[in-house]
């Protein structure tokens, strides 16, 4: 609940016009995409476009995941309003729709780092954290 209340801070108090977000939120991120790439739902084509490239042009690769209408129905609570964890899988998807609910409809892309934030060396990076991101996030400020 912390990385949505930062979210809804972001949305409704830093006059931000667009949000990114990056968090190794779910281990079902990795079983769908492995420990290279990173998952991503968005709320808005054009930012995730821009989000997508910036990541193209800085080497690393994000696949964006579909967000269907029965997907976002399941996160509706029963009890409460919401569900951060929906039981029968899509559970990458799921996260990602669940916080967008605290961004109040401004532009959205979450990119779930949870297969290549920790890896083991490779000829670009020590082992340990990868820093994945980072330099996503420099490519797509810098313009």
């Amino acid at each position: 609940m912390t990385l949505a209340d930062a979210l809804y801070f972001a949305a409704t108090k830093l006059n931000s016009t667009k949000i990114v977000e990056i968090s190794t939120l779910t281990g079902a991120c990795i079983t769908a995409l492995g420990k290279q790439i990173t998952g991503s739902t968005a709320n808005d084509d054009k930012f995730y476009q821009q989000v997508h490239q910036a990541g193209l042009n800085a080497g690393e690769l994000n696949w964006r995941f579909p967000i269907t209408e029965s997907l976002q129905k399941a996160v509706k609570g029963d009890v409460g309003d919401l569900k951060n964890s929906v039981p029968g899988g899509a559970g990458a998807i799921t996260a990602g729709i669940f916080l967008e609910h605290f961004v109040e409809g401004k532009p959205f892309v979450h990119l779930d780092i949870a297969g290549p934030a920790f890896d083991k060396p490779r000829k670009y990076y020590s082992n340990g954290a990868t820093g994945i991101g980072v330099r996503t996030l420099y490519e797509l400020v810098k313009k």
